[in-house]
């Protein structure tokens, strides 16, 4: 899937893919969102296994 959005006057865009045991998401951010790529990344990354690993057991 291929994803565009405009946020502060600003197109991110990228594309999410999913295969049987990953997903792969690729996202393509203007200069001024460059700067803070670094913790959007680990974000992203920290959310998306919490969404992955599926309702808490408990």
């Amino acid at each position: 899937m291929r994803f565009s959005l405009d946020a502060i006057g600003q197109t991110v865009t990228g594309s999410i893919g999913v295969d049987e045991r990953d997903v792969r998401l690729e996202v393509n951010l203007p200069g001024i969102f460059a700067m803070i790529a670094g913790k959007v990344k680990g974000r992203l990354r920290e959310e998306g296994q919490l969404l992955l690993s599926g309702p808490k057991k408990g």
